[in-house]
């Protein structure tokens, strides 16, 4: 039996596309958990360092929420334009993180799962799309991913994925709209009462 498992593993098609599924289910259980609840309540008191930190966590699908959540609580103690250009460094971070991730590791998987599983067939389709279509449409849904308070991943995940576009140019990209769409949150926290 040991062996068997074994080989499985070493033979395994999508190990990369397992983890991050793995990686969704252990953050669903963390987010569940309530010591963990009280670890986000404990960055209240850190104001800039708290602000950078929820940015971290602001672009990935199950820390988002309480990342807005803290946006929210702190918005009315921190000045808004120094949290926003904090936040949205933290938030770049994180995005250069699965920008590189899903280049590098995922690509390859993506195209292959692609390619053979029927689940998968429109994103098959559009990867027959032409390139420039595909990278207007790519662009569009990521920027409207990325600035808005939805998770990041899937916005980079579409970039990297399906445009040519460079670390630097990505970068910009991240930081302005992670910072203008941090900044709508900012501006509600300070002028909005929240009970």
């Amino acid at each position: 039996m040991y062996r068997r498992t074994l080989e499985f593993i070493r033979n395994y098609e999508y190990p990369r596309l397992t983890a991050v599924a793995l990686s969704f289910i252990l953050a669903y259980i963390m987010f569940k958990n309530q010591h963990f609840h009280i670890l986000v309540r404990s960055l209240h008191g850190l104001n800039y360092p708290g602000v950078f930190i929820a940015g971290l966590l602001s672009v990935f699908s199950f820390t988002a929420p309480i990342a807005v959540a803290f946006f929210l609580l702190a918005g009315s103690e921190v000045n808004i334009y120094a949290a926003t250009v904090v936040a949205a460094t933290g938030a770049l971070l994180a995005d250069m993180f699965i920008f590189e991730f899903v280049k590098l590791a995922l690509l390859s998987e993506i195209n292959h799962l692609a390619g053979r599983q029927p689940l998968f067939w429109i994103l098959a389709q559009f990867k027959r799309l032409p390139y420039s279509l595909r990278k207007q449409l790519s662009i569009l849904v990521a920027c409207i991913f990325i600035a808005s308070p939805l998770p990041d991943e899937i916005g980079v995940a579409l970039l990297a994925a399906f445009t040519r576009i460079h670390e630097k140019a990505f970068a910009l990209l991240s930081f302005f709209l992670n910072a203008a769409g941090l900044f709508v949150i900012f501006y509600i926290a300070q002028h909005i009462p929240i009970a």
